[in-house]
């Protein structure tokens, strides 16, 4: 028995931790992931690999591994490394030094000596806050109170004027500070014991809070959004409003029996799109869906190096897009690549999900009808109006005895912050889900929905 369901909550409320997959789905825009390996080997490689967007690089170092990748660290531009440092080494929005020496330490490991000048070339807050809360300085007259198991424990700078402690009892940050400051010590002795000094006097935190503030602007260009910013996401919009607009006659599930073809509308569009848009306009579509699942991201809470979350939302956000496309271009690619072109991929994952929400609508609607000791408290309606969807899915579950096993995964699959649709059963006689991408799919769910509450489950 659970303690609290406090964590189950927050798990359904993410929308992509607790839903079963057999697979992660095959989408038309697919994560970046580059040859910066054998690109490195190219003499044009550094001016290949400079040229790459941060997010895409970093996606990228993060897929092949930091350690197969030593020989592309030294080729980085100054910029693109602190951009992975603001993806990497903030755990929880706070700085961890031991994230960012595990940085250093692979570019020690490309290169000698890299580590200082990487760490250096960050901004003097940066490289402040990661030192502060583990260096001591201590000067001659400091030294000689110590004790002498104290003094074993610190170490002369040039010239003896100055000692300096490395307080921590991780080792490993240990090592990659004593590494960084030796190399330090061979590039550049002023510029280090200056640098030393600011850490070890600097008032607790305050380098750190002003460099998350210069890392939030930075990280907002990438689609990391506020909070709050990111909820707006998951607002309905009037379907009247771009029905109008593009001449789409049917409101109520537009075109939902007309698609037949089992390829997404959106492979399509795109195949169009770079056939009649201009490269700039078709990578600015392809990296605006990269921007729109990190702000999803930041609503469901989640972090951008959990690679399996973000290929699942990815795979959400392309679906509810394709669904918003398939309701407005009527199943034609070439009016398809029109709307993707004016309607931002955010207005049409919001179409999407403005449709489900309808569907989601109905079902609560039926459910309200069942035999009063088969239905669902009245909160459940409250929820779902407050998007709430781990208190949904915590009713259902809680519910299962009334509405049946079957039932009751359908419905979460169906509640789900992005909803889901279950796929053929298994051997195992396991539930699994795929993410809902058309609404040719619709049909099919509503179907089997009445189904069990007709026919099955409940009998």
């Amino acid at each position: 028995m659970r303690l609290s369901e406090l964590p189950l909550r927050k798990i359904y409320d993410s929308g992509v931790r607790h839903i079963s997959h057999l697979h992660t789905p095959r989408v038309p825009v697919a994560l970046p992931n580059y040859p910066i390996k054998e690109w490195a080997l190219l003499p044009d490689g550094k001016k290949r690999i400079r040229a790459l967007a941060p997010q895409a690089l970093y996606l990228t170092l993060k897929a092949e591994g930091l350690a197969d990748c030593l020989e592309v660290l030294p080729l980085l531009s100054r910029a693109q490394f602190t951009r992975l440092c603001d993806y990497d080494v903030w755990p929880g929005d706070q700085l961890s030094l031991r994230h960012l020496c595990t940085w250093l330490q692979h570019c020690e490991m490309a290169l000698h000596g890299e580590n200082f000048r990487r760490f250096r070339e960050l901004e003097e807050e940066y490289q402040i806050a990661a030192l502060s809360p583990c260096i001591r300085i201590f000067d001659q007259e400091e030294y000689e109170k110590l004790s002498d198991d104290e003094q074993d424990q610190v170490h002369a700078l040039p010239g003896n004027a100055f000692y300096y402690a490395i307080e921590t009892d991780d080792s490993e940050i240990f090592e990659a500070v004593q590494s960084l400051i030796a190399c330090g010590l061979e590039q550049d002795i002023p510029y280090l014991i200056s640098l030393l000094s600011h850490a070890a006097y600097m008032p607790p935190h305050e380098s750190e809070l002003t460099l998350s503030q210069f890392r939030r602007a930075r990280m907002e260009e990438d689609g990391f959004v506020t909070e709050e910013e990111s909820w707006t996401l998951f607002q309905t919009l009037s379907l009247e409003t771009y029905t109008t607009k593009w001449k789409v006659a049917d409101t109520a599930i537009p075109h939902a029996l007309t698609v037949k073809s089992t390829r997404w509308l959106l492979e399509d569009v795109l195949e169009v799109g770079k056939t009649t848009w201009t490269p700039e306009v078709y990578d600015g579509v392809v990296r605006n869906f990269l921007y729109l699942s990190n702000a999803l991201l930041v609503a469901c809470q989640l972090p951008l190096e959990d690679r399996k979350s973000l290929e699942q939302v990815f795979a959400h956000v392309q679906g509810l897009v394709n669904m918003g496309l398939e309701s407005l271009a009527a199943g034609q690619p070439e009016l398809g690549a029109r709307i993707l072109s004016e309607e931002s991929p955010k207005t049409l994952f919001r179409i999407g999900f403005t449709l489900l929400r309808n569907v989601q609508g109905e079902v609560l609607r039926w459910l309200e009808n069942l035999p009063e000791d088969k239905r669902l408290p009245s909160q459940v309606v409250t929820y779902w109006k407050q998007q709430k969807y781990g208190l949904v899915l915590e009713a259902f579950d809680l519910h299962q005895s009334q509405l049946g096993y079957h039932l009751t995964e359908v419905l979460k699959g169906l509640f789900n912050r992005f909803p889901m649709k279950p796929e053929p059963a298994q051997a195992d006689g396991k539930i699994y889900f795929t993410p809902v991408t058309s609404l040719r799919e619709i049909p099919s769910i509503i179907t089997s929905i009445q189904t069990l509450l007709g026919q099955g489950d409940l009998q």
